[in-house]
């Protein structure tokens, strides 16, 4: 039987506590918002959500990739096609020794490489290609690279056909090499010309001295004529054979020169005749011996000439070019470059920008639909509890359908019910009508029939339901048990509602009767409800409630009705039903508060055509599995921590301690360091060692490619910073790389020679240096030949200064915390002390060129023991010195110390800082020590309550004393007058 007090007592179940529902299913105040954060449409953005809404259209995203990348993939197959590149190679040669008169130009090899990419010879190579090509195409698809340190030259052409390109690489080779000749003799033609108008102006002087020298007599013409020239002819030729290999301002060019020049005058004086002294020159002979020798000149001048001339004229008819072809293309040569991958990569990418694409339109579709499209929807924007689901009944044998409503009526009622064996009254309602109801509301109550309950279930009919026997009609379509048979079941209901409602005992003897029905339905007909017809409504409503394991089903109309409504003021629970995908959220958050503004108890809500919660499942499953990886290898992570905290611990002290600092040094990325004593190999090189420098001091050996008996070995680079080799005077070497050094020397040398190349070789490093000085075994200057760190520069000092401290123990006589090392004329955040006496190499940096390391001095420490203690008095200072440490050195505590409030003072005494410590606690190991600094003044105090111990003290005493006195008064005296005692 179910009784006010249980539906009382039904209430707060049915409500979820952390919604903040009052008595009446109203908002509380601690309540959060209806559907949270929501987007315009009404819906909060969830993940799980969208990705569902993305599984539900995958077909969507896949046809959409697949179609962009079919796309792209024709597009690309139809304009990208294989390419071929087809190589061919030329030799250059330069004529050095063809010749001894006329000298082609000489080119380098990025001139050369333009030559080959000249306008004209692009242009020549177009009109020739098969098929024709523009200039400006032709010149894309070729690449001309010149070999380094060689002379073959490789042009490569790029092509689509395989054949079409090897044809144009050899006849860019061929071409090319008809070219240069063709350049070449078009230089030897115009320096032909030349030499031909100066041939006819030196055969017009000869001509005119001819003249002259006929016109003179034939003994002076005989006298002024030499005898030989065979001296100038060789040095002509040692000057053309050392032309070949070093230029014009070469010393043994300008020697054999001035060689030449000598040689001419001498053949100059050895024509003209002495003079005699005192007699009178002949002009005759005079003017003959002139005008032979210019003759004599003129007619070397001619030679030369001609002999160029000659030259020249056979570089026009048969000039060798700068180049001939070395190798030329063939097709087992072509490299292929293939378009497939190129195509399928676009496709790929094609394919993803579709998929992404369409993935874009579903998640906007998602974001912008605002239909309730699962249980999350539904609860976000009802903000109710889920109570239940169904998905698609079609998909559902009988027995499925059966068991679901089972299970699901288990589920309401363990959380509507106080107990399985309790019923219930309950309505159902929604947004919108064919959202499920009846479906519900029959499945629910054949479940509640079959578990043992008395069911009725309640409809309303709206007068203008086009199909009034499919509303009294189950899931399955047969008809529901009426009260009466054999009437129409419009009319029926109407009247049966006249008479239930009036005569609510009629439906109470049908569950309860002779003849008691397990299932009861009572189709209401809707009408103006007026508060006659409600009392009636809540009269009848309360008697069926009253009957035992009584279990009472409401179909409500839509909650946009106002019968609806109504009708759910008097029931204990309500029930909101979804139909999944056909409602949308803001009609019905507004019908929902509306329900809450009529105070009906809103206990949770059902879902019906809920999708497959698969993806949500799977992220659970997921989110458990990541879950527990992370603890079993969080749970790993600490017992290697563990274990190698103990492997330190039992190691080296000093060194585990270090290794947080170290760390927490290295993630600041403060400092940079390879965490080792040594330099060598550091984790990241520093900028002196990326562009490593020469300097005053460095030795260097010097070598000529090609001609070893010019190097010379352990040049000293001076104080200057220059350096000076073969005719190379005075090169600055100081601030440069040794290839820069090289560049240098090179292009100086280019002037005496003809393509140096020269090979330095480093011997020795003495302009980097660094200075360690102070509190060191060996101070100076250190050269930086190697990278090193600061332990290393200690360590090549030889260590520390250290002394005796009262005859035992020794001491370092460095103030490590003044120490400091300076770079740059600023001071480097290291921190020495923690260096050297913690074992901190993330502070063990490297040292740079020009590094200051100063060790200072370390000052005589002491702390001042004074009050209570046995030989007050200072004391030396150390590292571990301690408050307790220092009393037990000075004796330890007198009998009047005050043990537990021992002062400590520090700083200076304007403005001292005081600190109080507990030594009882220290001793018990309650407490710990309290470490000491230089300069610190323990004082220990007698207790404050000495005093009184010395009066109490003096007080017992005398007190024992009177006392003695007087009882040994009282019984001394008797004995003193006694007969028994001898007389004094």
């Amino acid at each position: 039987m179910i009784d006010d007090k249980y539906y009382r007592r039904e209430r707060p179940r049915g409500r979820r506590e952390n919604r903040g529902y009052d008595r009446n299913g109203h908002r509380g105040g601690n309540g959060r918002s209806g559907s949270g954060q929501t987007n315009p449409f009404g819906l909060s953005i969830d993940p799980l959500a969208l990705g569902e809404a993305v599984l539900r259209r995958w077909y969507w995203l896949l046809l959409a990739g697949l179609f962009v990348g079919a796309s792209v993939y024709v597009v690309t197959h139809h304009f990208w096609r294989d390419s071929y590149t087809a190589s061919v190679q030329l030799m250059r040669f330069e004529n050095l020794n063809s010749t001894e008169f006329y000298k082609p130009r000489q080119l380098t090899d990025h001139t050369f490489a333009s030559l080959l990419k000249a306008p004209e010879l692009i242009q020549r190579i177009s009109e020739k290609a098969q098929p024709r090509t523009t200039p400006y195409g032709l010149s894309a698809r070729v690449t001309v690279s010149p070999g380094k340190e060689s002379d073959i030259v490789t042009i490569m052409v790029d092509g689509k056909n395989l054949q079409e390109t090897v044809q144009l690489a050899n006849l860019y080779a061929n071409e090319a090499e008809k070219y240069t000749r063709e350049i070449q003799q078009k230089e030897a033609s115009e320096a032909n010309e030349k030499l031909k108008a100066q041939l006819s102006l030196t055969d017009a002087e000869l001509a005119t001295n001819a003249q002259a020298l006929n016109s003179l007599p034939s003994s002076a013409v005989k006298a002024a004529r030499p005898s030989g020239t065979d001296k100038l002819q060789m040095a002509y030729d040692d000057l053309v054979v050392l032309q070949t290999k070093y230029t014009d301002v070469h010393p043994l060019v300008i020697q054999k020169l001035r060689e030449i020049e000598r040689l001419k005058v001498q053949g100059e004086s050895q024509k003209v005749t002495p003079v005699q002294p005192g007699a009178k020159p002949r002009v005759g002979e005079k003017n003959s011996e002139i005008i032979a020798s210019e003759a004599q000149g003129l007619a070397n001048t001619r030679v030369t000439l001609a002999a160029r001339q000659r030259e020249a004229q056979m570089f026009t008819t048969n000039a060798p070019g700068y180049c001939n072809l070395f190798a030329p293309a063939t097709d087992r040569d072509v490299s292929v470059k293939k378009s497939q991958p190129k195509v399928i990569f676009m496709t790929v990418i094609g394919g993803l920008a579709g998929f992404m694409g369409a993935l874009v339109i579903v998640l906007l579709a998602a974001l912008m639909d605002s239909r309730l499209k699962g249980s999350r929807d539904v609860e976000r924007v009802t903000d109710l509890p889920i109570l239940a689901t169904l998905g698609n009944l079609n998909d559902m044998s009988p027995s499925e359908q059966r068991s679901w409503a089972f299970r699901t009526w288990t589920a309401i009622q363990g959380k509507l019910s106080s107990s399985p064996n309790h019923g219930l009254v309950c309505g159902i309602t929604s947004a919108n009508k064919k959202e499920g109801r009846s479906t519900w509301v029959n499945m629910l109550a054949q479940a509640a029939s079959e578990c043992g309950f008395r069911v009725l279930t309640v409809a309303t009919l709206q007068p203008n339901d086009p199909d009034p026997k499919a509303r009294l009609s189950g899931g399955n379509g047969k008809p529901r048990p009426m009260l009466e048979q054999g009437v129409d079941a419009h009319q029926e209901t109407t009247a049966v509602a006249a008479s239930v409602l009036s005569s609510p005992a009629e439906v109470t003897d049908q569950l309860t009767g002779d003849d008691p029905q397990p299932m009861v339905h009572i189709p209401l007909p809707g009408w103006v409800w007026n508060l006659e017809r409600r009392k009636q409504w809540q009269s009848a409503l309360n008697q069926w409630r009253s009957i035992e394991n009584i279990v009472i089903l409401v179909e409500l109309p839509p909650a946009s009705e106002p019968e609806s409504v109504l009708l759910a003021q008097n029931l204990p629970n309500l029930i909101w039903l979804s139909d999944s995908g056909t409602v949308h959220a803001g009609p019905t958050k507004e019908q929902l508060q509306t329900l809450r503004d009529a105070r009906c108890n809103l206990v949770g809500s059902v879902v019906n055509h809920a999708p497959d919660p698969g993806l949500k499942d799977r992220f659970s499953r997921w989110t458990t599995v990541f879950a527990l990886s992370l603890c079993f290898g969080l749970a790993a992570t600490a017992q290697a921590a563990e274990v190698v905290v103990a492997d330190e611990q039992a190691g080296d002290g000093a060194l585990a301690q270090a290794q947080p600092a170290v760390q927490r040094a290295i993630a600041a990325g403060v400092v940079e360091t390879n965490l080792s004593f040594s330099g060598t190999k550091p984790a990241k090189r520093a900028n002196w060692q990326r562009r490593f420098t020469l300097g005053s001091g460095d030795v260097l050996n010097f070598g000529f490619y090609g001609q070893p008996e010019l190097a010379r070995n352990e040049v000293l680079i001076g104080p200057d910073g220059r350096v000076s080799y073969l005719q190379a005077q005075d090169i600055m070497a100081a601030g440069l790389t040794v290839d820069e050094l090289r560049t240098n020397v090179d292009q100086a040398l280019g002037t005496f020679y003809r393509s140096p190349h020269t090979i330095i070789t480093p011997v020795a490093y003495n302009s980097k240096k660094y200075y360690v000085l102070g509190k060191v075994m060996t101070r100076g200057v250190f050269p930086l030949d190697r990278p090193i760190t600061v332990v290393e520069a200690v360590a090549r000092a030889k260590g520390l200064e250290t002394g005796i401290l009262d005859s035992q123990n020794s001491i370092d006589l460095v103030d490590l915390q003044r120490s400091f090392l300076m770079r740059e004329g600023k001071r480097v955040p290291v921190n020495l002390e923690a260096l050297f006496q913690q074992g901190d190499l993330s502070q063990n940096v490297g040292i740079e060129p020009e590094d200051y390391l100063y060790f200072a001095a370390g000052v005589l420490k002491e702390v001042y023991v004074l009050g209570e203690v046995r030989n007050p008095g200072p004391l030396t200072h150390t590292e571990n010195t301690t408050v307790v440490g220092a009393i037990a050195s000075k004796g330890g505590f007198t009998d009047r110390a005050y043990k537990r409030h021992v002062l400590v003072v520090r700083g200076s005494l304007n403005s001292p800082q005081t600190y109080v410590v507990n030594t009882l606690a220290t001793v018990d190991a309650r407490g710990l020590d309290f470490k000491l600094q230089p300069k610190d003044i323990v004082y220990v105090s007698w207790r404050p309550f000495i005093k009184a111990e010395e009066l109490l003290d003096l007080a017992a005493t005398a007190f024992i004393q009177s006392t003695v006195a007087a009882w040994a008064g009282k019984n001394i005296h008797p004995l003193i007058t006694s007969p028994f005692l001898p007389s004094l």
